[in-house]
């Protein structure tokens, strides 16, 4: 198994863990590192959850980062 990820914050600290290293094709100069694992290899799961994250925030859309606006009332308060 092999994971991919961009890392803008965590990528030096990433790539000091045995089970790294940077990504082909030049990503690994923009903060992409590659995790891989074998069958009979945890996955350190908790490390990987958080560079999921982080990488999802690098790369998502700044509108899909944003916090859901408050309401002061559930939905289905408003529709009755």
């Amino acid at each position: 198994m092999s994971v991919t990820v961009k890392l803008p914050e965590s990528h030096e600290a990433a790539l000091d863990l045995p089970f790294t290293k940077p990504t082909g094709y030049g990503l690994g100069k923009s903060g992409w590192i590659t995790a891989t694992f074998t069958a009979d290899e945890e996955p350190p799961l908790e490390i990987l959850r958080a560079w999921v994250s982080e990488s999802y925030r690098a790369v998502a859309p700044k509108k899909l980062l944003a916090p859901p606006p408050l309401t002061s009332r559930p939905a289905r308060a408003r529709e009755r």
